[in-house]
């Protein structure tokens, strides 16, 4: 009788080889830590002392109203036109996009509660819990309604975290590097020398695997401003997914501290009238 003789190179031995180079390889493999900055000079403020400062001038302005213009490519749609907005910290808001006719493009609401879009050229409309996939329809890329609301106020969106510590950029401006609990990179904040002007917020994904430190882009937000502009919001922001999705809103004006109503964050206000904010 013919004895089959198993090769010494099983499958259990190469997928066990395979594990150990895993394992020994790639955690000091510089591909799969988080890119760094430099680490902050010793004596600079800490990372606590930057996020206080950002959080203090964001609800320095309180609820808002905007006027501008707006423009989002998705996959091959793309929409824009004039847009309007206002929103009150921390997650409500409404958002209107008109043509140059002044016809309905695009709206978007929340309450805290309740999401509502409505894309009319697209006979698209939801109705239901917030959802940041259902934004991305709308920016370009997923982001909370909290998220939102902080960036057209100008301000950058801050991602949960459960620490925080600071680098230097190229230019010796402060970095702000947001971890979460396991120490992986959640959002790089990137400041002007002044320490509280943001000229960039990039938020990440988790992981594909453990030992990486930071995940693929989640959404990505550049702020454009006069140099010698006194409004404390942006003149651009761009946003973009880290891919070919993209979207920037353009602000004309902008109203801090302004007097809103509850009954504002719905796309059918009291009375039926959907009146541009």
């Amino acid at each position: 009788m013919r004895v089959l003789h198993r090769p010494w190179f099983s499958m259990p031995l190469a997928r066990g080889i395979l594990l150990v180079f895993l394992a020994a390889f790639l955690p000091s493999c510089a591909l799969f830590h988080a890119p760094a900055e430099k680490p902050a000079l010793p004596g600079a403020p800490g990372a606590d002392v930057f996020l206080q400062e950002i959080s203090e001038r964001a609800a320095s302005l309180g609820a808002f109203k905007g006027v501008g213009s707006f423009r989002v490519t998705v996959g091959k749609r793309g929409m824009g036109g004039r847009m309007a907005w206002l929103g009150a910290p921390p997650d409500r808001f409404r958002v209107e996009v008109l043509s140059p006719f002044g016809q309905p493009v695009a709206g978007v609401a929340s309450n805290g509660q309740t999401l509502e879009v409505s894309i009319p050229s697209r006979n698209a409309r939801y109705a239901g819990p917030p959802k940041a996939a259902v934004l991305k329809e709308l920016l370009g890329a997923p982001m909370e309604p909290a998220s939102l609301v902080r960036l057209l106020s100008g301000a950058p969106p801050v991602e949960q975290h459960s620490g925080a510590r600071l680098e230097t950029g190229a230019d010796g401006a402060p970095v702000l590097v947001l971890l979460d609990k396991k120490g992986r990179v959640r959002e790089r904040i990137w400041l002007e020398q002044d320490g509280a002007t943001v000229r960039r917020a990039t938020a990440y994904k988790d992981p594909f695997l453990f030992f990486f430190r930071q995940g693929k882009i989640l959404y990505d937000a550049e702020f454009v401003r006069d140099s010698e502009a006194q409004s404390p919001a942006p003149r651009e922001i761009h946003v973009s997914d880290g891919k070919q999705n993209r979207a920037l809103i353009r602000f004309q004006r902008f109203q801090p501290n302004a007097e809103v109503d509850a009954s504002q964050f719905t796309l059918a206000p009291a009375g039926g009238k959907g009146e541009t904010p």
